[in-house]
């Protein structure tokens, strides 16, 4: 499935597809993947769902609207008040160039939107990760504190973007 956002498709990995294998490959051993907890990105992206709408506990490719596969989109578990927990990253040949706070953006608003039952998105983002800090409290995030390594951001949506 692909499913436009926006600026953005968020679409299925396909096994099938020798861009998406070799996307795969190169963010599951990107150096800041890994340094910011991104460890399973191989065991995530593996399948294609049926569905016609983002599920929880599934991994999605983003591209922009030229087709470049630019970042990988995690969702986890929707837990029973309504928060899902969401990790998303941006491939290294296209960090600096804009694409963050945008992406974040229309992620967050799609999933709202379009995910029954959802009323939060929790973000966990290293303390270490001063950038992605900066784009998820542009976007609206709210610290919620600290978890280990790691600051619990959320999402709802009475949160005004900035």
């Amino acid at each position: 499935m692909k499913f436009d956002i926006g600026n953005f498709f968020i679409t299925d990995f396909c096994k099938e597809n020798s861009l998406h294998c070799k996307f795969r490959r190169q963010i599951a051993n990107d150096e800041a993947f890994l340094k910011f907890g991104f460890y399973h990105i191989s065991d995530q992206l593996i399948e294609a769902s049926d569905k016609i709408q983002l599920i929880p506990n599934n991994s999605y490719i983003i591209e922009n609207k030229q087709g470049d596969l630019i970042g990988y989109l995690r969702l986890g578990d929707l837990n029973f008040v309504g928060t899902i927990k969401m990790e998303y990253g941006i491939h290294r040949d296209f960090r600096g160039e804009g694409y963050a706070y945008p992406l974040l953006g229309e992620i967050t608003e799609y999933i709202l939107k379009n995910m029954k039952d959802v009323k939060q998105i929790r973000g966990d983002i290293s303390i270490d990760n001063r950038k992605s800090i900066i784009v998820a409290e542009k976007v609206g995030y709210v610290n919620c504190g600290r978890n280990d390594h790691n600051l619990d951001y959320r999402y709802t949506s009475n949160n005004k973007t900035k």
